[in-house]
């Protein structure tokens, strides 16, 4: 059901596994939530970061204080992309 153009009948998740992305995450955690703000009332961004080396969990957790719905998993270490995928699903 639309409300205004904007979608409240679904939650929408967007998983995005992550490593060593502190130079564009907040670009891409910025325009996502723009997009899914302007299509949907209930939306979360999960991201799973895989073990990564550099600054992306403090981005993120920067990013956290303004911009709504983000969730994130942290690992210790790096396993398959794919097993990261299928733990921000979980």
């Amino acid at each position: 059901m639309k409300n205004n153009g904007v979608r409240s009948d679904v939650l929408v998740s967007v998983v995005s596994p992550i490593q060593d992305a502190a130079d564009w995450i907040e670009t891409y955690l910025a325009a996502i939530s723009a997009l899914l703000a302007s299509e949907y009332k209930d939306f979360e961004i999960v991201l799973v970061d895989n073990g990564s080396t550099d600054a992306t969990v403090e981005v993120i957790e920067r990013s956290q204080q303004s911009l709504r719905n983000i969730q994130l998993y942290s690992l210790a270490r790096s396993i398959p992309h794919e097993s990261a995928f299928v733990g921000g699903l979980e």
